[in-house]
């Protein structure tokens, strides 16, 4: 999260501090003279900017009271808090040129927000539909002319422009070119520069906002650019990875994957002999199988144009359901191994989020993305249209035992709902979190992650009938990581992507002419 000051002789940075508890933010000048830290009481100090004038520091602090702008003189004085900012999405704030208005993420996903700082007023600039990610990182261009910013969550992100010199002028998609993305900043008044994985490998990109022309720039394994005035380039390196492990009864562990990327989403075949999962190793993400008789795996041969997302079995093992998105749409496919290509699902309705059905394969679940509220839905395949069945925003399921599991919103309860009334009266198992998605079902048995002391997490086992306590497995994963896990149907086996982020580095290049074309 660097940043340089306007004139060009200072980079701010943020910090993780030596305990691992908080993060605080550090100024340097780029001839070395200068190297200062701010320290507090706790909390994470990130994102942190100058004022236009240099004078002072602004940056978002997240703590137990959730999230702030902050604001000090760089010479040290007074901490002012400018504004509450939303905490549960990471978002950097970002000042016009002339330091007067602030963008940031508001709170309450209500979009994003400007700031007049000489009067305190505060106007909304974007507009989000209930139960979507809020945008993220705003980066005013150099002529004021436009707002870019981020929209989603995690790889469904989009690159967002928002012409400020049209009327009434919604935002409008950059490109169609499915990727994560890991920030953005302006490189001239018609060019981003982005920290993206469109090209391959995560690395940094120019995009043109004219036509979405893009140009692989270099910087590997770069995250969250800027760029200085006199051309100046600072951004980070995260060594970031997340392979599949295998995990056995007995303590014993196996790394399954061997590069450096990102896997997730693991789905174990109702035979036992195959795991699904998605993987950005080769990159935006597709769909792999890996065969645990042999242990080799394969890509999906799936079109190229589109992230693939979300594997779910067949009943017959010899397929799967699959989220296909590209060009912001987001379709069901089913694709069948014997089959020349994947077929598209009829009858469900737009922004389809995940798809999973009956061991029978008789009824279809699917949950819609965020943007139309998390709502679940049932597909009868080659009866009609799905209907929506459940219309309190869903966070997380998985079908069971003929049952359908629920997890909804900002709940710490885990549902039993009918399949065929979908009524959710069957009764609830707490989790402990309204962390969605850190938990599996298999073997009858409700799997979790929890945090242990020591920062780890372990793996524990609670029987769906809601008889007995939780039991220790001897399985744990170093963080929490969203749909990372699976377990075999005897419950003795567990396949997890364990997320790992080693040291994050800073790297900046002195004046350069990156020869646009």
């Amino acid at each position: 999260m660097p940043r340089f000051s306007r004139q060009g002789g200072l980079y701010a940075f943020s910090a993780v501090t030596n305990g691992g508890e908080g993060a605080v933010i550090h100024v340097r000048s780029r001839d070395g003279r200068l190297d200062r830290r701010f320290d507090n009481d706790g909390g994470w100090d990130v994102c942190p900017q100058f004022s236009a004038d240099g004078a002072d520091l602004i940056w978002a602090r997240h703590d137990a009271s959730g999230c702030r702008i902050m604001r000090v003189p760089v010479a040290g004085g007074t901490l002012q808090t400018l504004a509450t900012c939303a905490g549960e999405t990471p978002s950097c704030p970002d000042l016009d040129a002339g330091g007067q208005r602030l963008l940031y993420s508001a709170p309450d996903h209500r979009g994003l927000a400007e700031l007049h700082l000489p009067t305190s007023a505060l106007r909304a600039v974007t507009a989000i539909e209930a139960g979507t990610s809020n945008d993220a990182d705003p980066r005013w261009s150099p002529d004021g002319r436009h707002i870019a910013f981020l929209r989603g969550r995690s790889s469904d992100r989009d690159v967002m422009l928002l012409a400020l010199d049209e009327r009434d002028a919604l935002p409008r998609r950059l490109g169609n070119v499915p990727a994560r993305h890991y920030g953005l900043a302006w490189l001239d008044a018609n060019h981003l520069l982005l920290a993206t994985d469109s090209e391959g490998t995560r690395a940094l990109v120019s995009l043109d906002i004219r036509d979405g022309r893009r140009q692989l720039l270099g910087g590997p394994g770069a995250r969250r650019p800027d760029r200085a005035a006199d051309d100046a380039l600072i951004w980070e390196v995260a060594r970031y990875q997340a392979p599949i492990w295998q995990l056995g009864g007995d303590g014993s562990e196996g790394r399954l994957s061997r590069h450096s990327r990102s896997d997730g989403h693991p789905a174990l075949s109702p035979d036992g002999r195959l795991l699904a999962f998605q993987s950005n190793r080769e990159g935006p993400d597709s769909i792999w199988i890996l065969d645990r008789d042999s242990g080799g795996q394969r890509r999906l041969p799936l079109p190229a144009n589109t992230l693939w997302l979300y594997p779910s079995w067949l009943p017959d093992s010899n397929g799967l359901l699959l989220v296909g998105r590209s060009g912001g749409e987001s379709v069901a496919w089913r694709y069948r191994f014997d089959a020349a290509a994947p077929e598209r699902v009829a009858g469900l309705p737009t922004g389809v989020h995940a798809v999973k059905g009956t061991a029978d394969g008789t009824l279809w679940f699917l949950r819609d993305d965020p943007a139309a509220g998390q709502q679940l839905w049932r597909l009868r395949p080659g009866a009609g249209a799905a209907e929506r069945v459940v219309k309190r925003p869903v966070a997380t399921y998985l079908v069971q035992d003929s049952g359908l599991y629920v997890q909804f919103r900002d709940d710490a309860m885990l549902w039993r709902c009918n399949v065929e009334e979908v009524n959710c009266d069957g009764g609830g198992l707490h989790l402990g979190s309204t962390q969605p998605a850190t938990w599996t079902l298999s073997a009858s048995h409700l799997f979790l992650q929890r945090p242990q002391a020591d920062g780890s997490v372990r793996i524990m086992r609670r029987a769906l009938n809601g008889e007995g306590g939780e039991v220790e497995t001897p399985w744990t994963m170093p963080t929490l990581l969203p749909h990372g896990m699976a377990v075999s149907a005897d419950g003795g086996t567990a396949w997890v992507a364990r997320a790992a982020l080693g040291e994050v580095e800073l790297y900046w290049l002195p004046p350069t002419d990156l020869r646009l074309q």
